[in-house]
Order: C-alpha cells, then structure tokens, then sequence
C-alpha cells in the first residue's frame, strides 16, 4: 500500500512566536488524528463508520475528530457511501468509508 502524506499547514498569527508554538505543538496532534481516523476506516472497509462510531472508536473527542475527518474529505482520502445510520441518540448519520 502506497504510504499517503496527511500533513497539512497549521495556521498561526504571524509574528507571534506563542502563536506559532501552538500551532506546532496543534499539527502533531491532528497528524496523528489523521493517520487514527483513516488507519480505523480502512479496517472498517465497505462497512464504513459514522462520526460517533469513528469517535467512540478512536477515543478522539468530537471536536477535534470532526474537523480532521474533514481534512480527510478534502484531501479524498475518505467519501459518504450514501448510507446512514442511527446513532446512541437516536438520529441518522452520514457513513463515511476509506477510499484507498
């Protein structure tokens, strides 16, 4: 399997030297979130998950792994199978599946 990068840019204030730490110390973090999300779909395969499934799943919270599965999207590493089910609460939600 070919080794994909999942590295984007934080971004920072610029100028503001604790601005750019954060966001350095912030896009380890989300590297890593990255990489679990999308290592936790492809295992899933055609079954796919939803967000509350990939964070019970992963143990990453809510709003961080949203945003991250965003960057996932983006970069078309991961799509909607056009599925839904329904989550603890009740309510439907989109399935998401690797696409590589």
């Amino acid at each position: 399997m070919t080794q994909l990068s999942l590295t984007l840019t934080t971004p920072y204030v610029r100028g503001s030297a604790t601005s750019k730490a954060a966001a350095n110390r912030a896009q380890s973090r989300t590297h890593i979130d990255r990489s679990l999300l999308l290592t936790y779909l492809r295992k899933c395969g055609q079954d796919g998950a939803t967000d509350e499934e990939m964070q019970l799943a992963t143990g990453i919270c809510g709003d961080r792994q949203r945003p991250r599965r965003g960057d996932l999207e983006k970069r078309v590493l991961i799509r909607k199978n056009g599925l839904t089910r329904t989550t603890l609460s009740g309510n439907q939600a989109c399935v998401w599946v690797a696409v590589v």
